[in-house]
């Protein structure tokens, strides 16, 4: 009985450890289990991210502030007429100088993303691989790292030109309708100036004529 009572706390003890071991190792089963879910949803995430990312008819892109692409989608490489984004960021190694119409536009392009943050419905002039022109609206934002410096940009494009042109061809129009107006105004103006000459000239002779005929009514 001595020995029974004497074992019995060395027994519990035994208890508490195997207890423990057994809630140690049910924890980290959970916590690998919890691992593989997390980093399966991680998994689907990046992989819907990338499929829309792709299939977008949108251009979208990464790109350094130093002017180089870091990625880019199929429809970025089709509106600039490349056949393929990688192609694309292979040739395009200073977007500036290569891709901007006019490089200032894309030093004020980068002033506003810097300053500001973003930019919405950015409306620039850009050359195609084959030379020719087209105007794009850009969204994009900037992303900066953990310290606050720049990163990257990123964000959309899409071609419109022939929006732009319509616009310009309407501003146009109106203005030439204006030109229109301001000459029939003038020459309205004109023919009631002349009018109001004739009225007078005419006025003056019919007012003696008028008188004459009165005097000689008088008379008789």
């Amino acid at each position: 009985d001595c020995l029974r009572l004497m074992n019995l706390p060395f027994a519990i003890v035994l208890l508490a450890v195997a207890i423990l071991l057994v809630g140690v190792l049910v924890w980290t089963s959970r916590a690998r289990n919890r691992r593989r879910v997390a980093e399966a949803g991680q998994e689907e995430a990046e992989k819907r991210y990338r499929s829309i990312f792709e299939n977008s008819l949108e251009g979208l892109f990464q790109t350094t502030q130093s002017g180089k692409f870091l990625d880019a989608n199929p429809a970025m490489a089709r509106m600039l007429g490349y056949p393929s984004a990688a192609t694309m960021m292979a040739e395009l190694t200073d977007i500036g100088y290569e891709l901007y119409a006019k490089q200032s536009d894309r030093d004020t392009f980068m002033q506003h993303l810097v300053r500001d943050g973003e930019i919405k419905e950015s409306e620039v002039e850009l050359r195609r691989k084959d030379g020719s022109l087209i105007w794009a609206a850009i969204n994009a934002r900037t992303v900066r790292d953990a310290a606050g410096k720049v990163a990257y940009f990123e964000g959309s494009a899409s071609d419109v030109t022939e929006r732009r042109l319509l616009r310009e061809e309407l501003i146009a129009k109106n203005r030439e309708l204006r030109e229109q107006n301001r000459r029939v105004e003038e020459a309205n103006r004109l023919k009631s100036e002349f009018l109001a000459n004739m009225s007078h000239e005419l006025r003056t002779p019919l007012d003696g004529i008028i008188g004459f005929s009165e005097i000689m009514l008088d008379e008789r």
